[in-house]
This record gives C-alpha cells, structure tokens and sequence, in this order.
C-alpha cells in the first residue's frame, strides 16, 4: 500500500465517529508521532480540544516529563510488540495529575508495516489512592504486629526469664487441669524431668509429687481444698521424704483464658526452719541454764555454810564418837551435792574458771592410760592428732571433762565392745560461723563411737540436763549438758551426728589462740601483800549464814575481822578503820555495789593491801582482774584459810 493510501486509512479511522462513541479517551497517532485523532471523552478529560493537537506530538502538547515518557512508551511499542500496557500519569482538566492505565495497539497496512498507533485510556487514580491507602493501611498494620510481636517476645522472654531467675519453684494450672508453666527450679526442687510436666495433666503430675511428700494424704487433701477455694489465697508448708520443707504459696491464675486455675509457688525453708528449731533450742537450753545457774549460785552458798558449819562442829567432837561419823557421812553427801552443783554451773556456763593456754593433744596423752581404764579392755581407743596443732584456751580440768564424759558415753553405747576414735585438727571453724566467729581460726576435737547411735528425737534433747536414756539410778542425765556449758563457756561450739545403729560423732570447735603458745598460764598469779602486824580482814558477803561461818572460821585461825553485807555497807566498814586491812574477802556478786567494784575503790585508796574473790557463779566474773586470785564456792575452810594464808604472806598463828 502507498503512503497516501496509508494516510488515507489512519485519516479514515482518526476522523471515525465510532470513536467518539466510545467511553473512554481514545487519540490515534501516525509513526511520526503526530497526533491524527482524538475522541471527544479525550477533549473533555484532557482539555486539550481537537484543533490544539491534530498534527502535533506528545512534546507539543504535554510537559516536558509526561512528554518523555510517553514518546518512550510509543518507541517501545513500535520496536517490542504490536501491543501495550502500561500505567502513566497525565494532566486532567481541572484535576491535575491522573493515574491512568494506557492501552496501545499498532496500526500496520496490509503487508504488515506499522503506519501509527492507537490507544485509549482508564482513569484509575481512585484506584490507586485506594491501593496506597490499602497499602499504606496493610504497612502500618504490619508494623504494628511486629511491633506487638516484639512487645510480646519481650514480654514473654521476660517472663521466662524472671521465672527461671527466682529462687522459688513456679507451677501454674489452667482452669482445665493443664500445665500452664513452670520453671526449672520447680523441675529441680521436686527432681522431675521436664517430660513429666510439658503439656501434662495435672491430675498426673500431683501423683508424682505425692510420691514425694511425707504425708501423702494429707498433701492430697490440701490440694482438694485448695480446689473448693479457687478465688482465695494460701500458703502452708510440705514436708518431703527427704526431710527438706517447702513452703507453698498457691494463688489465683487470673489471666485471660485461665479463669480459675491456680499459680503454685515453693520456697525451699528447710534451712530456715533448722535455723528456727536452733533457735527455740538455744532459748530453751538458756533458760534452763538461767534456771539451773541460779539454783546453783544459791545452793552454793547453801553447801558452803553447811562445809563451814561441819568442820567447826567435827572439831569439838571426838574423832571416835557416833556424831563424828554423822557428820562424816554428812559432809561425803553434801560434797556430791558440790559435785552436782558443779555440772549445773557448767551447764549454764556460769561456773569460775582457771583458764590457761592448752594443746588438746597434749591434754588426750596425758589422759589416754586413764580412758584405757574407764572404758574397758573391750573398747579400743584411736588418737589422731596434727603434729601443727594450734592451741586453745580453757580449763584444762573442764576440758578433761568433757573428753571423759564422751568416752563415758561412748562406752555406754558400746556394750559389746567397739572402737572410740579421738581426732585433733586445725580448722576454720567455717560451719560454725567462720572468721566472725573464730578470728585465728579454730581447733577441732571429734569424738567419734561405733554404738548404737541415736534417734533424732533423742539427739535433739541430749544437751538437757537431767534428761538420760539409761536406766533409772544410772545417770543424772547432766554429763552431756556439763560438756554442752564448758565448750560454750570457753567460746566453741558442738555438733552431734547419729542414726541408729550408726554410731555417734561428736565435733567440739574452740578459738585457736594467736601466734606461739604461751608458756604461763593466761591469768598471772596473785602476789602475796606486804606483812602486817593486824593481819585484818574485811569479809564482805551478802548471805547472812555463809558471813557468820566464814567469820568465824577467819576469826578461829586468828585474824581480825570486820564483816560487812554488801559493798556499800563495806566502804562504810573501811572509812572508820584507821589502817587498811590486810585482805578484802569479797563476794563477787552482790546487791548495790559488786565486789569488783567494792574491791577497785578500796585499793585505789589504800583501805586494802590485797583483795581475795569468793564466787560460785561467773555471771559478773568478766570484769574481775585477770591475776585476782578467786576461790569457786563451795569450798572447804582449809582452802578458804589456804588462800588468806598465801596472800597475807605466811601462815597465821593457829589458835
């Protein structure tokens, strides 16, 4: 076909009124670009009328950025395909810019040459600002469930991690009797695998808890109750076969979709319900030492007016005479007494001491051919000792005490025969309060039987005085309570471990002494005072019955004495006397002004030359001078006039 019969078929189609019949903008363009036809919905749509384009391009009628883009679609169409679509913007009359869906087809003649174009178009700029919106709308909603997602993981990871960080053990159960959560250290405290409790009942999980608790139906029971409460709050404790206790915090699960379940949180109290039984221990064991030292203290005083009273009335009876052995058999029964007065006042840890610096494996060798004898060739005896052991301070009197009386003990465990093991060794005393407790650190002494050993409920009381497993007539029941008060007393600490048929170990810590041992005694000894020709006496005792005795055995071994009933009374006493007395013979303990107060005033002011305590009670003791001298109540009137003698300097004439 030639050109102008190809003019002739594009002029014949632009000028077609079927163009204008269509509803949507329509244009026709030649290969040169040129636009040869529009309809009139372009006109109206575009503003542009027919004799503003027919004969121009794209470049001529539209801004240079549309114009571009359009020329290169339409260079596209000619080179790529007879066909094409594609979304462009336009100018609208009136409206500005629209979005637009272009449709485009090559016009070619009949050997199939391309001689224009024709194309048409869609407004879809309502479309598209939905589709944004739809899009901006879908944007935003997906930022916000990630950004809730996040806000959950965290708030989940949170959770998780202060359930697994806290030192209870946490369960929680749906209202439909399922494992809501838990965390490890529930897993741990009830030694479950986390098989057993992930998605499982809890119908079957409570089973295998009651496997575990001491008192199975009685754990049960609770739970049922728990269940006819949903709305309340509990708590109570679980005792475990094992003997650890737990205390059960159980609460409303009240959380969305878990309407009526429960929150289960375990503590561990075990430790600080040992923490508790040691405490009502130590307080009850303090007031039966109160109790037992105050009845002491007094019998004391008791037992040394009744010694006193005995020695001056056996002195003016024939030693062959029926009173005299009375009075024997008196004073044999009031020295046990003295004895058993001794064991309350260790017991309560009131009892006067001669302390001084001692190596407990030295104290053990010295006593082993005595304990060979007292348990029996049936018992062996083991000592360990540490070639480096440290040492201690104490009586060593006390200290032989208490070894005897665990061997005593042990033996008694033993009536078939057995071993007794004595082990010394340097420790930190850590399990029995460590450096706060034990600066230098401790030395420790084990005692240890192979007997029959001992049942809980009787380890618990074996510290009690007067409380005994043997027969009625073979025990006091206070060889163990003496042992508990001078191991307090000397500031150490005693464990006792046994089971029946176990045997028994008894661990006894004290202070280890600082650097090298001393070779003297820790208290010095008391010097004797100048010599007077009065050789005066000032006896200063609160109880009316031990002053008369005590007087008169002072006065029957010839001193002079003046007597006061307290400390107060006393000054009064020492202000009207010219010269000082030779000695103060003073209680420690008495009403208004002690005797180590009474005994520091009169020295300060040269009314005494030496002072001589008289106490069976050591509460109040602390404060007396480590190189007094001090006589324990009871005593005897040869150890009363023994002490007088030594610190007035030489015997006193005997009348």
């Amino acid at each position: 076909m030639c050109r102008a019969e190809n003019a002739g078929v594009l002029e014949s189609i632009a000028t077609s009124e079927f163009l204008d019949a269509i509803p949507t903008p329509v244009f026709v363009k030649d290969v040169a670009g040129r636009f040869i036809g529009i309809n009139r919905e372009y006109e109206t749509f575009t503003g542009i009328t027919r004799d503003r384009i027919l004969g121009k391009t794209v470049h001529d009628v539209h801004p240079a950025d549309l114009a571009d883009r359009y020329a290169a679609a339409d260079a596209a169409l000619y080179e790529r395909g007879e066909e094409q679509i594609y979304e462009a913007p336009i100018v609208s009359a009136g409206r500005g810019r629209r979005d637009v869906v272009v449709t485009k087809r090559v016009l070619a003649d009949r050997g199939g040459l391309a001689v224009g174009l024709i194309g048409a178009f869609v407004d879809v700029t309502e479309r598209r600002d939905a589709e944004r919106v739809l899009r901006d709308a879908n944007r935003l909603l997906g930022e916000r469930v990630a950004e809730r997602t996040t806000e959950l993981a965290r708030a989940n990871s949170l959770l998780t991690a202060t359930l697994e960080s806290s030192t209870d053990g946490i369960l929680a159960i749906d209202a439909a009797g399922r494992v809501a959560s838990f965390n490890a250290r529930f897993l741990r405290m009830w030694g479950l695998e986390a098989s057993d409790v992930e998605g499982g009942d809890a119908h079957e999980l409570l089973a295998l808890m009651l496997d575990r608790v001491r008192d199975r139906d009685d754990h049960a029971r609770r739970v049922e109750a728990q269940r006819a409460a949903p709305d309340q709050q509990l708590v109570d404790r679980v005792e475990l076969h094992d003997g650890r206790v737990f205390e059960r915090y159980s609460m409303p699960l009240v959380a969305p979709g878990h309407r009526g379940g429960r929150v289960w949180s375990f503590r561990d109290v075990t430790r600080e319900r040992h923490l508790e039984a040691e405490m009502r221990h130590a307080q009850k064991m303090e007031a039966l030492g109160r109790l037992a030292g105050g009845v002491a203290h007094d019998f004391n005083n008791l037992l040394t007016v009744i010694f006193g009273s005995l020695e001056l009335a056996m002195t003016t009876l024939p030693a062959a005479t029926p009173a005299h052995e009375d009075l024997l058999e008196v004073n044999k029964a009031a020295q046990r007494a003295s004895d058993l007065t001794r064991q309350l006042l260790a017991f309560s840890r009131k009892q006067v001491l001669a302390p001084r610096a001692v190596r407990l494996d030295e104290l053990l060798e010295g006593m082993h051919r005595m304990l060979q004898r007292v348990l029996g060739e049936h018992i062996a005896i083991e000592v360990m000792g540490d070639p480096d052991l440290g040492w201690v301070v104490g009586d060593p009197g006390q200290l032989e005490q208490v070894v005897a009386n665990l061997c005593v003990n042990a033996r008694d465990a033993m009536p078939d025969g057995g071993t007794v093991k004595l082990v010394t060794r340097n420790t930190s005393g850590a399990e029995f309060g460590g450096p706060a407790r034990f600066a230098h650190g401790a030395v420790e002494l084990v005692v240890s039987d192979t007997g029959v050993g001992m049942s809980a409920e009787v380890r618990e009381r074996i510290f009690e005085p007067f409380f005994t497993t043997k027969e009625h007539g073979k025990g006091t029941g206070l060889g163990l309570s003496t042992v508990f008060g001078i191991v307090s007393q000397a500031g150490g600490a005693i464990d006792v471990r046994s089971a029946p048929g176990c045997g028994t170990t008894f661990r006894i810590v004290l202070p280890r002494g600082e650097g090298e041992m001393p070779l003297d005694p820790v208290p010095g000894g008391a010097s004797p005072v100048p010599l007077a020709d009065s050789r005066s006496i000032l006896l200063v005792e609160d109880e009316p019955a031990l002053r008369r005795v005590l007087v008169r055995e002072l006065c029957a071994a010839g001193y002079v004495v003046a007597e006061a009933c307290d400390g107060v009374d006393a000054l009064e006493v020492a202000s009207r006397q010219e010269q000082p007395f030779d000695l103060l013979v003073t209680d420690v303990l008495m009403p208004r002004k002690s005797g180590v107060a009474l005994a520091r005033e009169l020295t300060a002011g040269g009314r005494v030359r030496g002072v001589l305590f008289i106490s069976g009670y050591a509460e109040g003791a602390g404060e007396i001078p480590r190189n007094a001298t001090v006589l324990a109540k009871p005593f005897h009137s040869q150890k009363l006039l023994g002490a007088v003698d030594a610190l007035i300097g030489r015997p006193a004439p005997r009348t």
